[in-house]
């Protein structure tokens, strides 16, 4: 009670002033019903409304409230709520009416409200995340009518997830035949489409001028035979952007590749994010949008970076061609542990890319991929890994001290030698504790010769002296 008291206090100290409202589930001992009730009866003092809640009675009390004076509303359920298990229906804000015009910043995640009712027009924020129900027709209506509009983020909402069809859809008619972009946002500086169909995202970008984008985050989804990012998203429509983009490019020096799946990656450049994905992904998808972004994102530095993931040995020569690759992230929690693949009961080979690095790539002895690799980011997963990653390192600095030496034929290949390695156990059986690993680390030292090696969060900085006294 004594939160509901403090409440009544403020509200009466408030006065008439406009208030902001902002209720966050289990963050106290708040009897929330007497809360709803206290507030409820001050809507139209309402300037903004926060809730984090799976309780449908914060989302009630809009249904029937004034709210003349209301600029934000942010509306979010927990992922674990009940919204998100389908045990609510549609939600219908303000009785089915239009949401205030005084309203600028319109958030909602995991709560299926019906967006086309609210005729929203005039924001500055709109924001839409996996439950609200929307049609591309209202995206754009809402976009044309929001010549201040800063943000704009869409994602992994159903109602668009599937192919936009502008012939189905009169509205869409006249925005899909334009030569050119016909919305002018001047002060959208955000800009995230994704989890949604290629069809919708490009009907989108090809029909917004953004002059001060800064941020760009936008998924090429890929599932049917007949879909590329050069023919479905990166097409001549959308060559307007081209030169934000690359002011944004410029000031970047080094780019992101990241692998989740063969049908999962992301390009990022900076602020910008482009997500390739998709049932019916190829690599040739990748070399086409390396080419929508320019030739100074191939000429870039890059980490590459496979989480929970193991390619095949062409993709990676492919890549390791198409990338300068400095540093290499390898994340592996879920493999699970060695099974017999042979009668001799030999364990099945895992991390065949660090394989591939110990060794020159095909019949040709000079070369290596990734050449230009100097950092690697990588738990152990058991024991073989620490030999896997002993040999990988042995082998490519030893091809550097030979070719120094004059000992090898033919022009020097460039390999460079490791900066830095950083490590990490926990799997089966390798410890995280540094001093149970003092045997490899320390001949890991030796191979690495000036590199910097760490394990866990810790420096390797060579074994213990046996000699030294400590007081």
């Amino acid at each position: 009670m004594d939160s509901i008291r403090c409440t009544q206090k403020a509200l009466t100290m408030a006065k008439n002033t406009p208030l902001d409202i902002k209720h966050v589930e289990n963050r106290s001992d708040m009897v929330y019903g007497a809360f709803l009730k206290e507030i409820s009866a001050r809507t139209a003092q309402w300037r903004s409304y926060l809730t984090q809640t799976s309780d449908p009675a914060f989302l009630f009390v809009l249904s029937k409230a004034a709210t003349p004076k209301l600029e934000t509303l942010s509306l979010y359920s927990p992922w674990h709520g009940r919204w998100n298990r389908g045990t609510s229906g549609t939600i219908t804000l303000f009785e089915g009416a239009p949401a205030p015009l005084t309203l600028k910043d319109f958030r909602v995640d995991y709560i299926p409200v019906a967006v086309g009712p609210l005729h929203l027009t005039g924001l500055r924020t709109l924001e839409l995340t996996q439950g609200p129900l929307i049609s591309a027709a209202e995206v754009l209506r809402i976009v044309e009518n929001s010549p201040a509009l800063e943000k704009l983020i869409l994602h992994s909402l159903s109602s668009l997830k599937d192919e936009v069809v502008p012939e189905n859809d009169r509205e869409l008619t006249v925005f899909a035949r334009a030569d050119r972009p016909t919305i002018q946002l001047p002060q959208l500086n955000m800009l995230i489409l994704r989890n949604l169909s290629v069809s919708f995202n490009h009907l989108i970008i090809s029909n917004i001028h953004t002059p001060k984008l800064q941020s760009l985050a936008l998924d090429c989804m890929i599932n049917r035979p007949d879909q590329s990012p050069a023919s479905s998203l990166f097409t001549e429509k959308v060559r307007h952007l081209l030169p934000t983009l690359e002011k944004l490019i410029s000031k970047v020096d080094d780019v992101d590749v990241i692998a989740l799946s063969e049908t999962d990656w992301t390009i990022r450049v900076g602020t910008i994010h482009i997500g390739l994905l998709g049932r019916c992904l190829k690599r040739v998808h990748m070399a086409q949008t390396l080419d929508w972004l320019g030739d100074r994102v191939r000429a870039q530095p890059v980490t590459l970076s496979f989480d929970e993931f193991e390619t095949d040995s062409g993709q990676f020569a492919w890549l390791a061609d198409t990338f300068r690759v400095t540093k290499l992230n390898l994340w592996t929690a879920s493999f699970p542990p060695p099974t017999p693949n042979t009668p001799g009961g030999s364990p099945q080979p895992r991390r065949r890319i660090i394989s591939l690095l110990s060794k020159p790539f095909g019949t040709d002895t000079t070369r290596w991929l990734c050449p230009e690799l100097e950092k690697i980011d990588t738990n152990v997963i058991d024991e073989s890994g620490k030999s896997a990653i002993l040999e990988m390192v042995r082998g490519r600095h030893s091809f550097i001290e030979e070719q120094v030496k004059g000992e090898m034929e033919g022009a020097y290949s460039g390999v460079n030698p490791f900066k830095e390695l950083k490590l990490r156990g926990g799997r089966y059986g390798v410890s995280q504790d540094m001093y149970d690993n003092l045997e490899f680390l320390t001949a890991l030292g030796e191979a690495g010769r000036d590199a910097d090696i760490w394990w866990e969060a810790d420096l390797w900085c060579g074994p213990p002296n046996p000699n030294a006294v400590y007081s």
